[in-house]
């Protein structure tokens, strides 16, 4: 039996997720990869394949340099005319998405090695409202802050061994580096402009924050590839034998007008958290056609989880409050294609659903709960792929697109209210543009070789 063993060392590898976990299929990585969709689970040459199916480690035998930059991502959230009739609700932003670099050098002479850098923003949604209106002598001012944010980076290797000319396994280790932030404040103030008083004031403000350090997630692959005909099979652990977790809270509420007062403040900046994740199954196929076109398809499960404490505070009062979460269980679908346009260049596209793994709920008392503003995600790329001499290049966009009534995201925010509430359409799209590089290094494969071997 023939066993060729990959090792792939990835370090410092970030991989920051857009609210990964809530949505699992968002970011992708790699050459081709990230036109692909993610779709690649059966195999593809890529060094990424550690991550997605390190039992496909088998396709990715040329040394060489990576260089993969996912440009600024453009974004814009449209809440319509929720807060106030005629008005318009929208926020644009630009942000970096990630960046790869990977070195494949020889290690031996029946081993490889790669080493890998990938870094990635942190993802943030948020929202800025406010609106002042004067009522005679009377200014009405209201407004509505709201951010949640986070990432998520990965540090680890895996490899491969190929069992036969058909099968291989594939093993990766990674630890899990991960922190959450959520914060909203809704205000409303009365002031009397004859007398230059406060009549009233009402201010609630809720800020907390959970990580978690050097937690380990496993990643098992199985490849077999049989006359062009590919399936690939992955399970994914869900963070286990964490190192260490923590958390903070604030929450304060302020409550005046000209007869009473009423102020509230909980705040407990030394929190231990527990985060439950679900378990990924993940399976694929692909195939060639006779013009050298291919085709991936690829399913992927995660199961729900419970609604459980992810910490509890300890109220003034003697009460606790705690901030509960789950999961919820989605399956997702990417498709992928390229097609060749010339014997140094591919056309590569591809499909995929990125569905919410959670679901807004209403806290119940002495409880917290996260409400996100967001909803289900499709998203579209496509690119071209071209070989120049020993290098090649990817070129292309990541488009996608979620939409929603604004009355459902929001219905389980306080005080909502206060505004217009108006059941408008909520839209969220968002444009990437990625560029990716890849060369044969031979002068620095053969120096970090030497290094190895010596």
């Amino acid at each position: 039996m023939k066993c060729v063993v990959n090792c792939l060392l990835l370090l410092l590898a970030y991989l920051a997720v857009y609210s990964q976990s809530y949505f699992h299929n968002t970011q992708q990585f790699g050459l081709r990869s990230t036109l692909l969709g993610g779709s690649i689970i059966a195999g593809n040459e890529d060094l990424s394949m550690a991550y997605y199916n390190p039992a496909a480690l088998r396709y990715a035998g040329d040394r060489g340099f990576n260089v993969a930059v996912v440009m600024p991502s453009f974004h814009i959230y449209r809440f319509g005319d929720y807060f106030r009739d005629g008005a318009s609700t929208k926020r644009r932003g630009v942000s970096l998405s990630s960046s790869l670099i990977t070195i494949k050098p020889t290690f031996g002479k029946r081993m490889s090695l790669v080493v890998a850098l990938v870094q990635k923003d942190a993802w943030n949604n948020s929202i800025s409202y406010s609106e002042v209106n004067d009522f005679g002598p009377i200014r009405d001012t209201r407004s509505f802050q709201y951010s949640h944010g986070g990432k998520e980076r990965l540090l680890g290797f895996g490899g491969h061994l190929n069992l036969s000319k058909a099968l291989s396994i594939g093993f990766s280790q990674f630890l899990s580096f991960a922190k959450t932030d959520y914060e909203y404040t809704i205000s409303h103030e009365e002031f009397d402009k004859s007398t230059f008083r406060q009549k009233s004031y009402l201010m609630e403000e809720l800020d907390l924050h959970y990580s978690s350090t050097m937690a380990l997630v496993t990643k098992l692959g199985f490849c077999f590839d049989r006359k062009g005909h590919r399936i690939g099979l992955v399970v994914t652990t869900p963070t286990y034998a964490e190192l260490r977790n923590g958390g903070r809270f604030l929450k304060t509420f302020i409550k005046t007008d000209e007869e009473s007062s009423q102020i509230e403040s909980t705040l407990d900046l030394s929190l231990n958290s527990e985060v439950i994740q679900p378990w990924q199954l993940q399976a694929g196929i692909a195939t060639t056609l006779r013009d050298s076109s291919e085709i991936w398809l690829s399913i992927s499960y995660h199961n729900a989880i419970e609604d459980h404490d992810i910490f509890k505070v300890q109220k003034s009062s003697g009460d606790s409050i705690a901030l509960r979460g789950g999961y919820l269980s989605v399956t997702n679908v990417s498709i992928g294609m390229s097609k060749p346009l010339s014997p140094k260049s591919q056309l590569l596209t591809s499909f995929r659903t990125n569905f919410m793994a959670y679901d807004n709920e209403g806290p119940k008392a002495d409880e917290e709960r996260i409400q996100i503003l967001d909803a289900n995600k499709f998203h579209f790329t496509a690119g071209i792929k071209t070989t120049v001499q020993n290098s090649s290049f990817v070129m292309g966009l990541d488009w996608s697109i979620a939409a929603a009534r604004n009355h459902k995201i929001f219905r389980h925010l306080p005080h909502m209210d206060l505004f217009a509430q108006n059941r408008s359409a909520f839209l969220h799209s968002e444009l990437t543009l990625f560029f990716t590089y890849k060369f044969l290094l031979k002068s620095v494969s053969r120096n970090f070789s030497k290094v190895l071997d010596s």
